[in-house]
């Protein structure tokens, strides 16, 4: 006599899940979020589902992503420890714009035994459902790809056959745009006289960082007009875009997706890039009036290369900071460069104090009106340098956490494993449906009906693309944390052979061991309690991590 499985028995509480695709959509004035998750809540409650404040989950993110979500992450492990019993959603748009996704999660959750319910697309469980799914889920998406497409082809075309600018966004800063059809553009009187100024400053020698400063002082709005403060990136932009000297471009970036193992690090999932000017259009010489003089430009534009290539990472000691780049600053959060004094600042013994100095502290200088966007707390490299060494060496010579890492990352499966399994099946059964279509429109001679089966056959291959294409990614995931397992391999095995002698460790190895473990130096102002400073590094697995140690100079300390 057979074995009767019984399921495992779920609470009966409710999870709900509400998401806005980005952080504008959640502002004092919106209220998407909490209708969505108000239907959702009154629908359970409908049902006679109990409620947790725990299991309501709130996105701001994009819903063509997947495991960028953080809200949707913890759901997925809260279902996989089997917390809840059912998940309430507004719709299948709002747990995904991508039928790929969308299939993944309804199977994932139906394996843990755990149902989904959509408020405003009631599905009932049968094949129908199914496909009803597929076709909404698949609606939405071909209607945002549909929507991109006819918009760029617009733009392409008017660009490259009309020789029109793009005229998304507002006018260049300086001009304003000539009609209705943005076909043109005229001079700004009020914006136009600012970008002159600059040239004119910088081919006269003022630096960037003068020419920001004297602008913050006297109150001049920025381009964007959000931020009162000039940036010396700014100025440099401004002075690098042709059009003010009557050679006008467009088309002069493209849009690239973020690297998903470096997307944690941008606030958003796709980048503008500058192309080469050969790749750019040119506009005809009339399409806007130059605001310079073609001598002011030349001057300008060789003072720019010439600052370029004597900057201080070219010309100065790169090994003079163990820490370049690994730096940020504890009252903004941006990041820390290194600086030198000038010589007249040089020590008795002949050497040039060098320091870690937040970027944000060094834009504007303090006055009484325009203050800085970030206080300075300068601390000098040596001082730091040594004392991060020391406490990373603490770590490194007992390896017992990295150890543990490597030991759990040898027994866990690489992410998205199973979403592999899932994506390679749908491709198969994809692939089967197509040759059961193929084979049966071989056999129908009915007009319509071949279009239909033509259509289904399209269909299929569309969802085949997009299948092959979130495969890629998932594969990409895994190779991610395979290259950060090998990394933790090697260095383990050189802590292992040298663990006795790693303050005779070089530059270039020491910067190794960091960079392996991610290590990242946060630094406040003196007197900042518990420490001065604090020292982490990120594991794949246990994520960020505070490193504790005793300080070996100065205030310099480090806090857990």
């Amino acid at each position: 006599m057979s074995k009767h499985a019984e399921p495992t028995p779920l609470p009966r509480i409710a999870a709900t899940y509400a998401r806005v695709s980005s952080l504008a959509q959640d502002a004092e004035d919106k209220t998407s979020l909490d209708t969505q998750e108000a239907g959702s809540q009154r629908w359970a409650r409908e049902h006679d589902w109990l409620l947790d404040d725990q299991f309501a989950y709130r996105d701001r993110h994009t819903g063509e992503e997947l495991w960028e979500r953080p809200a949707l992450t913890r759901l997925r492990e809260a279902a996989r420890a089997r917390q809840f019993g059912i998940l309430v959603c507004h719709s299948t748009e709002r747990l995904s714009r991508k039928t790929v996704h969308l299939f993944i999660l309804v199977d994932e959750l139906a394996r843990l035994g755990i149902e989904v319910a959509f408020v405003t697309e009631p599905l009932p469980d049968s094949p129908e459902a199914q496909l009803l799914l597929l076709i909404r889920g698949y609606a939405g998406e071909v209607e945002s790809e549909r929507r991109r497409e006819r918009q760029m082809r617009a733009t392409h075309e008017r660009v490259h056959t009309y020789k029109l600018p793009i005229r998304t966004g507002p006018a260049p800063y300086g001009y304003l745009w000539a009609s209705a059809d943005k076909a043109a553009y005229i001079i700004d009187p009020e914006t136009a006289p600012i970008v002159v100024r600059i040239f004119t400053d910088y081919a006269h020698g003022k630096t960037l960082r003068e020419i920001a400063a004297a602008l913050t002082a006297e109150g001049i709005p920025t381009p964007t007009r959000q931020n009162p403060i000039w940036g010396g990136g700014v100025i440099r932009y401004l002075l690098r875009q042709s059009i003010y000297w009557g050679a006008p471009m467009t088309g002069k970036t493209r849009t690239e997706p973020v690297p998903l193992d470096v997307r944690d690090q941008y606030a958003r999932k796709s980048v503008a890039r500058l192309l080469p000017v050969d790749e750019q259009t040119a506009l005809p010489a009339d399409t806007a009036p130059a605001l310079v003089s073609p001598s002011v430009a030349l001057e300008v534009q060789r003072r720019l290369h010439t600052n370029q290539q004597m900057a201080s990472h070219v010309a100065k000691d790169p090994e003079s900071a163990l820490l370049r780049g690994l730096v940020r600053c504890g009252l903004c959060g941006g990041s820390a460069h290194v600086n030198r004094r000038s010589p007249v600042a040089m020590r008795k013994d002949g050497t040039i104090p060098v320091r870690y100095v937040c970027r944000n502290a060094l834009r504007t200088p303090r006055d009484a009106t325009h203050g800085r966007k970030c206080t300075p707390h300068p601390i000098l490299c040596e001082t730091l340098d040594a004392s991060v060494w020391d406490v990373f060496a603490s770590a490194l010579r007992d390896p017992r956490l990295i150890t543990q890492e490597l030991e759990q990352m040898r027994k866990t499966e690489p992410p998205g494993t199973a979403d592999l399994a899932a994506l390679d099946a749908r491709l198969l059964t994809l692939a089967r449906k197509t040759t059961s279509l193929m084979e049966t429109a071989a056999l129908v001679n009915d007009p319509d009906a071949r279009r239909d089966l033509a259509a289904q056959i399209d269909l299929n291959a569309t969802q085949k693309r997009q299948t092959e294409s979130e495969r890629t990614k998932v594969a990409q995931l895994a190779a991610t944390w395979e290259h950060e397992r090998l990394q933790l391999e090697t260095l383990t095995e050189q802590i292992t052979r040298v663990a006795a002698h790693l303050d005779r460790w070089d530059y270039a190895q020491k910067r190794a061991a960091l960079i392996a473990l991610k290590a990242e130096v946060t630094v406040y102002e003196p007197g900042h309690t518990p420490g001065r400073a604090e020292l982490a590094i990120r594991l794949p697995l246990h994520g960020r991590i505070l490193l504790d140690g005793a300080p070996s100079t100065g205030e310099t300390q480090f806090v857990l």
